[in-house]
């Protein structure tokens, strides 16, 4: 069953130094219950695709242009400010890059998680209590009942990660978005991060949208991979196509950056150059200035849609010879 599916999506900024297209014409279906992992660089559009399907974005500067996703049928994008409002934290959940700049650092915890729960669910003060209590406890979060009433800065970097996760899974959302949700977390936190993202979703059935500039992160969390450049998804395909087959460049590259537990030595590459400017106009594919193989017409026409295995696709000129 679909539960999301986004097409054609644009999402543009207006500065004084000109308009930057971040989300330039995206498109991907996500089905219930699975895991999307969505990749790529600083600035590739990730973060701005995930906040603009719950029209989060801010507006000046930015404003989204074109395009649908369809939740269950309605249209998010379109949705007035008090329906969408009804949605966020209670059917779609956000977890955000920075647990300390998105908790409020003059309330306690517990009138943060319980604040959720009465704007959503019509639940006494106690219940509301109780059921945060019993979140925290699921999220790992040890004296739960008496941590609860301390505030944000008197817990550390991995905790406060998990508070935000208890916070986004209070009222059971069908959609969970994870925006680079172990970034600044040691190794160890993070793994036990993706391992309780995967626990919640086996448990509670919550779909997931990953964002990460890691592809490592995704290999065993995720069903399917959407590779992010320049605003749009550049590949898409199940994860173990995407990473046995990657028939995009940039793909390749960003796998090549991955160290590899089975060989002894190795000499990591990097990816030349910068990602291109949004706000001029760009012509041929994006990726061109920076990629070995490009030909051509690769600076002059942008390439079509090459598919491959079910559901993947790449948009290169060269993915058939990759």
């Amino acid at each position: 069953m679909t539960l999301l599916k986004v097409e054609n999506l644009h999402v543009s900024f207006h500065t004084p130094d000109g308009t930057f297209r971040a989300v330039n014409g995206v498109s991907f279906t996500l089905q219930q219950g699975a895991t999307l992992g969505i990749v790529g660089e600083s600035g590739s559009g990730k973060s701005i695709t995930s906040l603009s399907l719950m029209q989060l974005v801010p507006c000046p500067p930015g404003s989204i242009d074109a395009g649908t996703a369809l939740y269950n049928g309605i249209d998010l994008l379109s949705l007035p400010e008090e329906k969408i409002a009804k949605l966020r934290g209670n059917d779609i959940a956000m977890i955000f890059q920075d647990p300390m700049t998105s908790l409020n650092p003059f309330l306690k915890i517990s009138r943060q998680l319980t604040e959720t729960l009465e704007a959503h669910q019509d639940i006494s003060s106690s219940e509301a209590l109780q059921r945060s209590i019993d979140m925290l406890e699921l999220v790992g979060i040890p004296e739960a009942r008496k941590r609860i009433h301390d505030y944000p800065h008197q817990f550390s970097g991995g905790m406060r990660q998990r508070v935000m996760i208890a916070m986004s899974l209070l009222c059971k959302p069908k959609l969970l978005i994870a925006d680079e949700p172990t970034t600044a977390l040691d190794v160890t936190i993070q793994a036990q991060i993706l391992e309780l993202i995967q626990k919640l979703r086996e448990e509670l059935g919550t779909t997931v949208i990953l964002i990460t500039h890691d592809l490592g992160v995704v290999a065993g969390t995720c069903d399917h991979v959407a590779v992010m450049y320049a605003g749009k998804i550049v590949e898409y395909g199940k994860t173990e196509d995407i990473f046995a087959h990657p028939r995009h460049p940039y793909t390749k590259g960003l796998l090549a950056s991955l160290p590899r537990l089975d060989a002894e030595k190795e000499q990591l590459t990097s990816i030349p150059g910068q990602p291109p400017d949004m706000s001029k106009p760009l012509q041929g594919c994006p990726f061109a200035p920076r990629c070995q193989y490009a030909l051509e017409k690769c600076c002059k026409l942008f390439p079509d849609t090459f598919s491959f295995e079910e559901e993947h696709y790449s948009l290169c000129w060269k993915a058939n010879e990759l």
